[in-house]
């Protein structure tokens, strides 16, 4: 293995740890969802931000050095992609390398769903809470209340008188 050809693979490796972390966390930020805390949720959004710009670097750095990987290889053009890359090197490199970025991409594809329930839950939450806020607006706002006598309104004045 060439020392390009074991740069492409830390790379990957990179990559593959990133997106599995990636995916910890966002299933992290269900639970904290479905357990209404706000504290840990904010927490979890703060590292799932710092995963993300890590995983960026490291797509950057596993693009570059692909790029250069194609180039000791002889592959026609500058932005060489891992498929055309792997068409020049042995069967074990190319499972190998395949493996590794399909885990990425199976771990990208789980955070992707479960990101999307997180939505669902989040908007869910977000309505609930919203309507709570308004009955409670509603309810404490003292249009009428009620006296031995019956209802009353805000001003002082009975609607409706008891009988008893």
């Amino acid at each position: 293995m060439t020392a390009t050809c074991t740069l492409v693979e830390q790379s990957l490796l990179a990559e593959l740890r990133l997106t599995q972390t990636l995916t910890f966390l966002v299933e992290r930020e269900r639970e904290a969802l479905q357990a209404d805390e706000v504290e840990t949720l904010a927490t979890i959004v703060i590292e799932k931000e710092e995963c993300l710009n890590q995983l960026v670097h490291a797509l950057a750095e596993s693009e570059s050095a692909i790029s250069a990987w194609g180039r000791e290889l002889h592959v026609t053009n500058d932005d060489a992609t891992l498929e055309q890359v792997l068409t020049k090197v042995d069967r074990s490199t190319v499972i190998h390398l395949r493996m590794l970025r399909a885990g990425a991409r199976a771990c990208l594809d789980e955070s992707r769903i479960t990101s999307l329930g997180n939505q669902a839950l989040l908007r869910v939450a977000m309505e609930r809470n919203s309507a709570l806020r308004d009955f409670l607006a509603r309810s404490l706002t003292p249009l009428q209340s009620y006296d031995l006598r019956g209802l009353r309104s805000a001003n002082d004045t009975h609607l409706m008188e008891w009988n008893g």
